[in-house]
């Protein structure tokens, strides 16, 4: 079947792209969705609990207690010594 169907069922290009629309719309929704919840998740305290839910769904995620320390990669330092070339003269 063509994808320029004549009548408007489902196989019509106007249906794939309305369906396509709206898969797109899901993923940004969800992805936004997450980068809220990484955020909210950094300004808890830990031992806290975040709640999030809407129609038909429903989450709960648990900071842990204690928190691993934050290390942050020693800096590389490089030193040059001046070396004094014999002469050539």
């Amino acid at each position: 079947m063509s994808i320029f169907a004549k009548k408007r069922d489902r196989y019509g290009l106007w249906y794939f792209l309305a369906k396509r629309a709206a898969g797109e719309s899901r993923v940004k929704l969800e992805r936004e969705r997450n980068k809220g919840t990484q955020e909210a998740l950094k300004a808890l305290p830990p031992g806290s609990t975040l709640r999030e839910g809407g129609p038909g769904w429903s989450r709960e995620i648990r900071v842990p207690d204690a928190r691993p320390p934050v290390t942050a990669p020693a800096p590389t330092v490089i030193s040059v010594t001046p070396v004094r070339l014999p002469d050539q003269g």
